[in-house]
């Protein structure tokens, strides 16, 4: 029925998807990966690599990775990367940060669906610690997103990333070449601080 309804236009593309990963039925999705990878479907990308993990787990992984490595429009990497992140395997955190720091993705994308997957402290610790400025803004960006979330699992999440972290923060707050906005540089500024 959604189907036919996306065929005849009566579901704008973002819905259908929606609604195709909610059904999760393997007929749709071949029509999410072709969503995924429409230019026309713009509005769709997210929902619909999201839409992809809920219908086929973990066996949509290497669609999605393929989407996020060669999609051409960044919107759909990001929906492939978001997609990645509903599966919640460790393994795709690797390929979304690769992602984040060749600008295939927003830094605030990899970081966001890096605080939906399994916190790899020394990983992230790796990049809040680098001299290389992309690292660094996705590092940063990953402990504001943890820390503007309202669960306790954001908070251990921090906790466990420890001391290091807040150091290797403030050291990234007095690079005058590590541009940020002030919301955040005031937000990361409180967090490292120590009190």
């Amino acid at each position: 029925m959604v189907l036919a309804a996306l065929d005849r236009g009566s579901f704008a593309p973002e819905l259908a998807a929606e609604l195709l990963g909610a059904i999760a039925h393997r007929a749709g999705y071949p029509v999410l990966q072709a969503m995924l990878l429409d230019e026309e479907a713009e509005s769709a990308w997210v929902a619909a690599g999201v839409a992809m993990a809920r219908v086929l787990g973990l066996d949509s992984g290497p669609d999605l990775a393929v989407a996020l490595r060669e999609a051409p429009e960044r919107g759909a990497r990001e929906g492939a990367a978001f997609g990645l992140a509903e599966l919640g395997d460790e393994a795709a955190l690797a390929g979304i940060v690769d992602a984040g720091l060749r600008g295939a993705i927003r830094a605030r994308v990899a970081a966001r669906c890096g605080a939906d997957l399994p916190l790899v402290p020394d990983l992230w610790l790796e990049l809040l610690a680098a001299e290389d400025h992309a690292a660094r803004r996705l590092g940063t960006e990953l402990v504001y997103v943890l820390l503007n979330r309202n669960d306790p699992g954001a908070r251990q999440r921090l906790d466990m990333l420890g001391p290091r972290a807040k150091m290797a923060v403030r050291e990234a707050l007095d690079d005058p070449s590590l541009y940020m906005l002030p919301e955040k540089r005031a937000t990361l500024e409180a967090w490292s601080t120590p009190r």
